[in-house]
């Protein structure tokens, strides 16, 4: 899909072109000159962004920004070709983009492909969908706070349900973001991954409940583990000793 877009009225950030692309294998394009601001955001597969004298391994879940004046060639894995979209667009807004370290990054994909599924099904003016979207993007881009806050949410999340067989792909669900990049940017707060943190979460409490004498069969219960082997190998592994082992260490009985 490529949809020209008409770019009367606005100023900070209007949308001249919007689109995406299964690619075929090794496809490329370029060298090529911009009079626009791009970004691509891959959905699947990988590929190449080549500008100036470096090169950038582009995966899922990134974007990738090129600027108008500067010659770049992005080129389709020959193994696994991405798919992406991509949003063209100007705007006096748009020039901060020039103040991010990298033109390859992480983003929430959600904001590509809600703007490709509105648009597809007609849910509004093209144009009104995609300055949405736009400023959606530079919101995440440039805000720190969002990324904290989605960090948070998914914090207390687990502080509430760890005693539940809850995964990460439930907690990002519950976010409106995508699995990966929900533990992208967990993983950079904490140094681990997210699903990680429930797992030690769950075993913290469970230290807690036996170090107040809890039995240990109602102690692997209150934290998920209705299963006491399973619960005891993994504590185990955890602690360094099996749960009783620990009762007995921190009780003395």
């Amino acid at each position: 899909m490529e949809l020209s877009l008409d770019r009367t009225g606005y100023a900070d950030l209007y949308p001249i072109i919007f689109g995406d692309e299964v690619c075929e294998k090794s496809h490329s394009f370029g060298p090529y000159i911009r009079d626009q601001y791009l970004i691509h955001y891959v959905v699947r597969g990988k590929g190449k962004l080549r500008k100036s004298d470096r090169v950038y391994d582009v995966c899922p879940g990134q974007i990738f920004i090129i600027y108008p004046g500067e010659i770049t060639t992005y080129t389709a894995d020959a193994d696994d070709p991405w798919y992406y979209i991509w949003i063209g667009f100007n705007g006096t807004a748009a020039r901060r983009l020039r103040t991010l370290k990298e033109p390859v990054l992480y983003a929430e994909g959600s904001v590509f492909t809600g703007m490709l599924e509105d648009i597809k099904n007609k849910r509004g003016e093209p144009e009104l969908i995609l300055i949405a979207g736009l400023h959606r993007l530079f919101s995440e881009l440039f805000s720190y706070s969002g990324r904290a806050d989605y960090v948070s949410r998914a914090e207390s999340y687990v502080g509430a349900l760890y005693m539940r067989d809850i995964t990460v792909s439930e907690i990002a669900a519950s976010l409106n973001l995508d699995s990966r990049y929900l533990s992208r940017i967990f993983k950079a707060k904490h140094g681990i991954p997210l699903g990680q943190y429930i797992l030690s979460t769950r075993m913290e409490r469970a230290k807690a409940l036996l170090s107040s004498g809890m039995p240990v069969v109602s102690a692997a219960a209150m934290v998920g583990y209705p299963d006491y082997t399973g619960f005891s190998k993994i504590f185990k592994k955890y602690v360094g000793m099996n749960p009783k082992d620990y009762k007995k260490s921190v009780n003395g009985a």
